[in-house]
């Protein structure tokens, strides 16, 4: 259909912005021609072709304003709509919807989760340290948000199963999870130890793949869920990371990012990860006071060596990876899934 027609809520037509338009169909890649026909009392018809349907007033309001057809898509934008703005809806509106977040109590798992709190969403504020749990949770509520928080350990399946049985019995939902709680220690590849292994993949590998199964359980009854996991640069081959289990570890995140991706895209799951460069949290700088020891520089050098290789010159705060993840967890990211996004200033570019 070529035929666009819309009206003021008193029956009259609405002044054109375009009559006829050369317009660029991206699902088609061609240009066609559009007229609105402008008639009194006429009902304007969201067509399956999202680029057909769009166009602004003079006063910035969408054509849009109108109801879908039934089997049809129920939210037609053109690339005019996003352009001004007009879209009609807030992509990264959470509200209703209920997120887990894992090693919330400090670093990015707070950070993310007083993000998801902003933008609408309940948080279940997990971490082994319950007391930083608590003050994560209190910060939330301080905001008039509700917030759960719950000692657990993400190494221990019966800890994951119990943290889930809580966070059901207490929301009846879980929408989203973020698989954020992560160990590391600094140290050579000659240095790593079977326990230092262990720690870190019971953590950063089997931590990750328990909750995404425990949680997808919940999600799938419901066919509807987003899950993001929290891997790093490190897994991608970053020169500069922890040690390498750490860097094994994170690889592991992204693999299995990809495969539940695909085995989970037919319940409605998406899942992706998001790999932090260098960021400022308690874990880093403990690393990196570790490095200015071993080299015999002040924190201060070592500071600077970090910022100075980063190409914008800066490192990450807790809430850039933050604002990725609401991203991801929003209605915006729908049509995303099985991928990875560097948060590193441009660190490794792939």
């Amino acid at each position: 259909p070529e035929r666009h027609d819309d009206v003021e809520q008193d029956g009259s037509a609405y002044p054109g912005l375009l009559a006829d338009a050369a317009y660029l169909s991206p699902m088609a890649n061609t240009s066609m021609t559009r007229r609105h026909t402008l008639k009194a009392g006429a009902v304007c018809l969201n067509w399956a072709r999202t680029d057909l349907c769009g166009g602004a007033l003079s006063d910035g309001r969408p054509y849009r304003d109108c109801t879908s057809t039934a089997g049809l898509d129920s939210s037609p934008l053109s690339p005019l709509d996003y352009a001004k703005g007009n879209t009609g809806r807030n992509d990264m509106n959470l509200t209703n919807q209920v997120a887990l977040v894992t090693g919330a109590g400090q670093g990015i798992g707070r950070a993310t989760a007083l993000a998801l709190a902003e933008a609408g969403a309940r948080v279940i504020v997990a971490d082994i340290a319950g007391q930083q749990a608590e003050a994560t949770a209190e910060s939330i509520m301080s905001t008039q948000r509700r917030a759960l928080a719950i000692q657990a350990d993400v190494g221990d399946l019966a800890d994951i199963d119990r943290m889930v049985r809580q966070a059901m019995d207490t929301f009846g939902q879980i929408d989203i999870l973020v698989n954020n709680a992560g160990v590391t220690r600094r140290a050579d590849i000659m240095e790593v130890t079977e326990q230092d292994w262990d720690r870190i993949h019971r953590v950063n590998a089997k931590g990750v793949f328990f909750c995404l199964q425990r949680v997808a359980r919940e999600m799938i009854l419901k066919r509807n869920g987003r899950i993001v996991n929290i891997a790093s640069i490190a897994g991608k081959g970053y020169v500069g990371a922890s040690n390498v289990a750490y860097a094994a570890s994170k690889g592991a995140v992204i693999g299995m990012t990809k495969l539940a991706a695909l085995q989970l895209a037919k319940h409605n799951i998406n899942v992706n990860s998001v790999c932090p460069g260098v960021t400022r949290t308690a874990l880093s700088d403990a690393n990196l006071h570790v490095g200015a020891q071993q080299e015999g520089v002040t924190i201060e050098v070592m500071e600077q060596r970090r910022a100075g290789a980063i190409p914008l010159n800066r490192a990450n705060d807790p809430e850039d990876i933050a604002a990725m993840v609401v991203f991801l967890a929003s209605s915006g990211a729908r049509n995303i899934t099985g991928q990875s996004f560097n948060v590193d200033g441009g660190l490794i570019l792939d």
